[in-house]
């Protein structure tokens, strides 16, 4: 049985993309018959969650706690394979040359610091395989000089999105209202704010239209202000604030449309944005930034609508289509739900995942 060491610096019971990216794979990897070990910070509720998981976790408390760990590790390890460069592909790199262990590494998007681009991208040439999450990624690193023929791309998966009894109308008043829903951290990148600015457009067609964020993050009160104060958009906007998984699908489910307007901003950009799926699973239809990896999460005209992030007339007349046309909004979520069954549930991205590896350790590390 092969043995995988899965390092991360995101694992449950932390939330967030990459800490379900970890989750998932490790869990669906153990049921392909790999020996999985996942090596994970510490954080509150872990010894909890460790108890109930079906592989192996190993916690660090700090980075020399790390660093103890991972060579302990890798010298029982088959094929290691890291999340998250951060930590762990220096000390790879370096262990390969003396134990000659295959390493693959994970690509999201602008992880490359550039006072450092060129010692990372020599590590990262010197490993079995890279997977890049999205073309995007990829095309991004192989102008940064990363070796092509060690690139395969694997978009991310997603979880069954099942709505729980949560009314979510009635809990936030919103009965008769059509939403407009986006999951996700109230940061610049994810675009907010750029729909929040083309929402006095919808409204002028769409008077009962509501914009429902799910999420926290840095960037709050500058929304706040924006939605209540400048826009003077009070009874047409809805903070949230961070919800349980189980609330999150119950919002995916009552919502009328999904829309995440990313963009790149500064080095920040959506490698792949998982959140498309879940609402495709959940059968809505979507809107989205046609920046960074979302082109590969979402189909054009097939499940959703990709638009101009920074143009917010756009923006507007994409929600406003399908607000105003039911027809398309059940056609474009039935198609996503069954794109998202036949590609992108976590089974089969582990699957791809695990015969990728098999042929890895096929041949030598080099």
């Amino acid at each position: 049985m092969p043995r995988i060491l899965i390092c991360t610096n995101s694992y449950p019971p932390q939330i967030g993309g990459l800490a379900t990216y970890s989750s998932q794979l490790a869990i669906h990897l153990g049921k392909l018959d790999f020996d999985v070990t996942v090596l994970a910070p510490r954080s509150p509720g872990f010894k909890a969650f460790d108890e109930d998981r079906r592989c192996k976790t190993l916690r660090y408390s700090s980075k020399l706690d790390l660093y103890q760990k991972c060579l302990v590790e890798i010298f029982r390890t088959d094929l290691v394979f890291i999340v998250q460069r951060g930590n762990y592909l220096t000390l790879a790199y370096y262990i390969n040359k003396f134990l000659r262990r295959h390493y693959v590494v994970a690509l999201h998007g602008h992880e490359v610091q550039s006072r450092k681009r060129n010692s990372i991208i020599k590590q990262m040439n010197h490993a079995s395989g890279l997977v890049p999450g999205s073309k995007y990624a990829a095309d991004h690193f192989k102008g940064l000089g990363v070796n092509p023929s060690l690139i395969t791309v694997i978009n991310h998966g997603t979880m069954p999105i099942i709505k729980n009894n949560l009314e979510v109308r009635a809990k936030y008043k919103l009965d008769g209202k059509q939403i407009i829903l986006t999951v996700a951290r109230l940061i610049k990148h994810k675009g907010q704010d750029h729909l929040l600015k083309s929402l006095p457009k919808i409204l002028e067609v769409i008077p009962n239209a509501h914009y429902l964020m799910a999420g926290d993050g840095p960037d709050k009160k500058y929304l706040e202000d924006l939605a209540f104060n400048r826009l003077n958009l009070r009874g047409n906007v809805t903070f949230a604030g961070a919800i349980s998984d189980e609330n999150v699908a119950a919002c995916y489910h009552e919502c009328d449309i999904f829309a995440m307007i990313s963009r790149q901003h500064g080095n920040s950009v959506e490698g792949f944005g998982i959140a498309f799926l879940e609402a495709g699973y959940a059968g809505k239809a979507v809107v989205g930034g046609d920046s960074g990896g979302i082109p590969d999460a979402v189909e054009h005209k097939k499940t959703g609508t990709l638009v101009n992030p920074n143009d917010l007339e756009e923006i507007a007349a994409a929600i406003i289509d399908l607000l105003q046309n039911k027809n398309k909004r059940s056609e474009y979520g039935e198609n996503g739900k069954k794109r998202v069954l036949a590609k992108f549930t976590w089974g089969k991205v582990a699957k791809t995942y695990a015969d990728m590896f098999s042929k890895i350790l096929e041949g030598p590390a080099v």
